[in-house]
């Protein structure tokens, strides 16, 4: 068993981030680093270093993917995964189904109104299409009970994000951590954490994968 109160080192980590975000810095303070690209593999090369630094074996697919893995004490056990994702359209998002086929009924009545009043030529294809995706009780409780046993204030998130975890989600519980960002805005060049946030959400990652484990004291 592991101490029953470890804590995230937050200078290393958000010096952790600061350094990577160099790797294809925008002028606005933002980070592009275009798929496939020499930035991209600058950086995928630095994060696979700092992995083999902490004793973890690494696999890369062929399209750049990382995969990293530290082994545990007792390989008889189940493996517990965390990571992140890779990464004119119109994006609907719902918790449930009827509401989300409610929004695409609606959407398509106002295009034919549109295209009706205007005289122009609207065309309307569906490149995707994700059903709402309830996370795991037990895993998203367990986030729950981490937060509040660390003292840091929590509620319920409904996200449409089109993250890997939904498709982890098909085969294994899952749930997903999200921490504040400054005027709510993320995935943009503007996106703004506060280095405190971002330590509290690594803090309530560790306790859970520690939980999982069940390697962690009571």
């Amino acid at each position: 068993m592991i101490d029953a109160h470890p804590r995230i080192n937050g200078a290393r980590l958000w010096q952790s981030l600061m350094e990577s975000a160099r790797i294809g810095a925008t002028p606005k303070g933002g980070v592009a680093r275009l798929a496939l690209t020499d930035l991209d593999r600058e950086a995928r090369d630095w994060a696979v270093a700092r992995a083999t630094e902490m004793g973890m074996t690494t696999a890369v697919d062929r399209i750049g993917n990382i995969f990293m893995r530290r082994s545990g004490r007792d390989p008889s056990r189940s493996p517990i995964m965390s990571g992140s994702h890779i990464g004119f359209s119109i994006d609907l998002r719902n918790a449930d189904v009827e509401g989300l086929d409610r929004m695409d009924d609606e959407l398509r009545l106002f295009i034919d109104r549109a295209r009706h009043e205007s005289g122009l030529a609207i065309d309307v294809q569906q490149v995707a299409h994700y059903p709402p995706c309830p996370f795991d009780p037990g895993c998203v409780d367990v986030v729950r009970r981490m937060a509040e046993q660390l003292g840091y204030s929590h509620l319920n998130v409904t996200s449409g994000a089109g993250h890997d975890a939904i498709y982890v989600a098909r085969v294994a519980p899952t749930a997903m951590i999200f921490i504040p960002c400054k005027g709510g805005i993320s995935h943009n060049e503007i996106e703004d954490a506060d280095p405190a946030h971002v330590e509290a959400g690594a803090n309530v990652l560790l306790h859970c994968i520690l939980e999982q484990a069940g390697v962690a004291k009571k």
